[in-house]
């Protein structure tokens, strides 16, 4: 800023007086420069103090819905549903009343495992002048690292999940460790969608990209948009075979679960608020009007369709999806710890696995746009 000329000079290395400041105002600071002013003036800088900062551990908006069980033996679940009601016939005269229902069924086996490791050296930070609190605040930050990736693995395994409205395979390079390191490995599994119905709205909402602000063509397509799942979320309460995959004649007891990535609702926010037709219900954003008939979870981006060659340039814009189709058995989660006592270091390691899925005899449907 102009005014900030008048003070520059005096916020470079020993502007004001030797040794301070010990570096430029806006400089990097780093271990190399501290070392480096040390051997030019004869100085042994220390670091007195340190603010260990939060680990922040970001849990998905999506892991609420996942209804959580124990699966402590075996190697999966199976849900059944029955496909109908009981046949209402005439009666044929037998003394004994008899009738056979259908029943469909779907396995979950165990799909999801971690194993997390972190070590800490008793004089891991004993050289720094530090107090026993800083000591405490740098141990406990550090432990939360397992679960902060954990966290990670389960927010964005459950989008890929959600993801999954088609049949469809994937193909993703990836490693043998989550920070790049190991062996290359490739990632691809053949999938089965979930959705019984999918909504191809013919709507143009590119994939989300950074810094890029997305937007829908015309207000005309975002009150379309809404129209849509007002009328798909009231045909999912209405019993019948067609949203739910396994040809269940079933239906939602409450309000769907309407998935949506955060910044698409932004942009529909944005252009319900331009349209004339929308301002015809006062003081209402479309985030309120699609909770009157669906429960919205927010969620930063969809993973990209499964590759299947009849949805080429589309990409998946909400699901609407009955509450009660998301589940994760947990097989077992632990953190075990060992002593390692030549080095005077104790590693932990987190570990576990289970089994997440989604029920696909429950009403679902998946709403696309174009890509272009």
């Amino acid at each position: 800023m102009s005014g900030f000329d008048r003070f520059a000079g005096q916020e470079i290395a020993s502007g004001v007086r030797k040794n301070e400041p010990i570096m430029a105002f806006e400089e990097e600071a780093t271990a190399t420069k501290l070392a480096n002013i040390a051997a030019v003036q004869g100085l042994l800088p220390k670091i007195s103090k340190i603010i260990v900062h939060e680990t922040r551990i970001k849990e998905g908006n999506l892991d609420a819905y996942f209804k959580k069980g124990g699966m402590p033996y075996g190697a999966g679940i199976e849900h059944i549903g029955f496909m109908d009601g009981a046949v209402n016939a005439k009666q044929s005269g037998r003394c004994v009343p008899y009738g056979n229902a259908a029943a469909v069924g779907q396995l979950d086996v165990i799909n999801l495992a971690w194993s997390l490791n972190i070590s800490v050296w008793d004089r891991e930070i004993s050289q720094n002048v530090f107090s026993a609190a800083e000591v405490g605040d740098y141990v406990a930050q550090k432990l939360r690292t397992p679960y902060k990736t954990l966290a990670g693995l389960k927010r964005n395994a459950e989008i890929q999940l959600v993801s999954d409205v088609i049949d469809g395979t994937r193909s993703v390079s990836s490693h043998e460790s989550s920070d790049g390191t190991g062996n290359a490995v490739t990632y691809a599994p053949n999938i089965k969608g979930y959705a019984g119905q999918i909504a191809d709205t013919g709507i143009v909402m590119p994939a989300l990209t950074q810094g890029s602000l997305p937007a829908f063509a015309n207000a005309s397509d975002a009150m379309s948009l809404v129209k849509t799942l007002q009328d798909r979320a009231a045909e999912m309460m209405e019993e019948g075979t067609a949203y739910s995959k396994l040809g269940i004649n079933t239906f939602c007891m409450e309000a769907p679960l309407l998935i949506m990535e955060t910044r698409v609702l932004n942009a529909l926010d944005n252009a319900w608020a331009l349209d004339g037709a929308a301002k015809q219900i006062p003081t209402r954003t479309a985030r309120e009007f699609l909770r009157t008939f669906a429960e919205i979870v927010e969620i930063p981006a969809f993973a990209e369709l499964p590759t299947n060659t009849s949805y080429s340039k589309k990409r998946l814009g909400a699901v609407l999806l009955d509450r009660d189709s998301l589940s994760e058995q947990i097989a077992w989660d632990n953190i075990e710890s060992q002593r390692c006592t030549e080095q005077r270091m104790t590693g932990y390691n987190l570990a576990g696995a289970s089994a997440l899925g989604v029920y696909r005899g429950n009403p679902a449907c998946g709403v696309l746009f174009n890509t272009a």
